[in-house]
């Protein structure tokens, strides 16, 4: 396994439920930092069927042709999400995949992304009148550095989040930087926050 598999919670690529009607989909791990300092952190996207077979994309992960099969035997995703401007990369090669899916994405994304994400979206930026409000609540959560929406799920009862909780797992960091800082930020396992 190469050190930048580390991060990353295999199998990779596959739907896996975690509730009725929500799947993770574990994706490779990217790399962000600042300047020449850059490390692995893994990727996530979740899926929730709504009513038929109408799903909701959140932070996408790539599609490869096994997952697209995959989540064409749950439904079509209707909408994309990007829920912060961290989780955009791949938001464009699902909208390839899937034109009449409709995008939203969370301030500051689309300025972050440029010319990745230049297709017509729609802001993400309000708790209501969404067409999934019936069965998902949406809540944007402004900071300093970013603002992150979260869902939650009704009829599961499942919270979505991103990165407003992180809690990185010690045997998945790879260098003594990362184990530091992680430490420092108060986001290590088993107290992240």
């Amino acid at each position: 396994m190469h050190a930048e598999d580390k991060s990353t919670y295999p199998p990779l690529n596959t739907l896996k439920a975690v509730a009725e009607d929500v799947w993770i989909i574990d994706g490779p791990s990217i790399r962000f930092g600042w300047g020449c300092i850059k490390f692995p952190f893994s990727t996530r996207a979740t899926i929730l069927r709504l009513a038929g077979d109408a799903l909701l994309v959140h932070s996408p992960t790539p599609l490869v042709p096994t997952l697209a099969a995959a989540i064409g035997k749950i439904g079509t995703p209707r909408w994309i999400v990007g829920p912060n401007r961290l989780h955009y990369w791949w938001i464009g090669e699902w909208h390839a995949a899937y034109p009449d899916a409709a995008i939203y994405l969370a301030p500051k994304v689309q300025r972050q992304a440029g010319a990745r994400l230049d297709f017509a979206w729609q802001p993400l930026e309000r708790d209501r009148g969404y067409p999934w409000d019936d069965r998902i609540a949406t809540l944007p959560v402004s900071g300093g550095f970013m603002t992150e929406v979260e869902l939650f799920h009704r009829p599961s009862r499942t919270l979505v989040l991103t990165d407003l909780i992180e809690n990185f797992e010690t045997g998945k960091l790879e260098t003594r930087a990362m184990r530091f800082w992680t430490r420092l930020g108060g986001v290590r396992d088993p107290d992240g926050g």
